[in-house]
């Protein structure tokens, strides 16, 4: 299961999907245009392979005589979410700190 996370993880949109989320639960029209720059293939594959793996829950719902979907992180998405977001700051850091030492 961690390996497909991990894998999961480095799918193209994947992190850009959860940072999405982090703001609140969406449906899967509000995700498209917060996602603009992904196909609606992609987002439906990402947002399939998060429920799978816990990380997204989907929770159908009613208003009036209309259903529709609601996707929301998880406990264990806003996890994985904080790890990616902890990885990116060590990289930004790191970037910086390579920069200095080369006097850029």
């Amino acid at each position: 299961m961690k390996d497909k996370i991990i894998l999961t993880a480095k799918s193209r949109g994947f992190t850009e999907l959860l940072i999405s989320l982090k703001e609140g639960p969406k449906t899967f029209i509000e995700l498209r245009k917060t996602l603009s720059e992904f196909g609606p293939s992609t987002i439906s594959k990402r947002l399939k392979d998060a429920v799978e793996l816990g990380i997204i829950k989907k929770t159908a719902k009613i208003k009036g005589n209309r259903a529709y979907v609601v996707y929301e992180l998880t406990p264990l998405g806003k996890k994985v979410l904080r790890y990616i977001e902890e990885i990116e700051e060590a990289y930004r850091k790191l970037a910086s700190e390579l920069i200095e030492s080369s006097g850029g």
